[in-house]
């Protein structure tokens, strides 16, 4: 689903079928403009999904309110291993998240947090 720049719009339904489907262990939803309100509705999804292990949210319009959305996520959703944020809109606060994120080093293989500027 890469690429498509669906952006909020349809975030209610990719969370549908997070919800529904219990196959998928993959999802790139990188370049999509996907924002803060998509990421609360894809996020609420990802908490009770057992099976995606990696999701890819490069390219999007994840903002620190959505990354806080998705640090909650992370927190109670044990199965995801692999997560890529780089190039979004994280540059306010980008040292707690990598912070909050490195704590869960032991299971997570790969957290990609590339940003280009930082103001910490």
């Amino acid at each position: 689903m890469s690429g498509n720049e669906i952006g909020n719009e349809y975030a209610p339904v990719i969370s549908e079928c997070l919800r529904l489907n219990s196959a998928i262990t993959s999802m790139d939803l990188s370049s999509n403009k996907i924002g803060n309100e998509g990421i609360q509705l894809i996020s609420e999804s990802l908490k009770f999904n057992s099976t995606i292990t990696s999701i890819n949210l490069a390219y999007n319009s994840v903002g620190m309110e959505g990354a806080q959305i998705l640090l909650d996520c992370f927190q109670s959703n044990s199965t995801i291993t692999t997560i890529d944020l780089s190039h979004n809109n994280l540059s306010k606060g980008m040292e707690r998240l990598y912070s909050k994120l490195t704590e869960r080093l032991s299971e997570l293989d790969i957290v990609d947090v590339d940003f280009k500027k930082v103001e910490l």
